[in-house]
């Protein structure tokens, strides 16, 4: 969770409040996902290329291995965001409380059921 606070000439402050995962574990999951879409796109132009040469095409196996792969890691992201779940509604609750605002407008705050 980012919160920021930042002073308005009013002599009020605005908060600003971003939930969300740490930039390294972003920048991992991007990074593989990248291998995952660099290793289909060498697939299919290396396959390619062996299947207009008549030569085995066993490149395009690397098709199905990164989308399985980019898969993989998307089921990882997805059970990360449920674990962090409950974590993230305490984490919102305690600024409501602090502030004694909702850091989230209405439409957003539907999503969010907190028990």
């Amino acid at each position: 969770m980012d919160v920021n606070i930042e002073p308005r000439p009013d002599k009020t402050s605005l908060v600003r409040v971003q939930i969300g995962p740490e930039p390294s574990i972003w920048t991992l999951f991007m990074f593989f996902y990248s291998v995952g879409g660099l290793a289909v796109l060498l697939g299919i132009v290396f396959g390619t290329s062996q299947y207009m040469l008549a030569k085995d095409p066993w490149l395009f196996g690397l098709v199905p291995a990164g989308l399985i792969f980019m898969g993989i890691f998307y089921l990882a992201a997805l059970a990360g965001r449920n674990k962090a779940r409950k974590q993230m509604q305490e984490l919102k609750c305690f600024v409501e409380d602090a502030t004694g605002e909702a850091i989230f407008n209405e439409e957003l705050s539907g999503q969010i059921q907190v028990q």
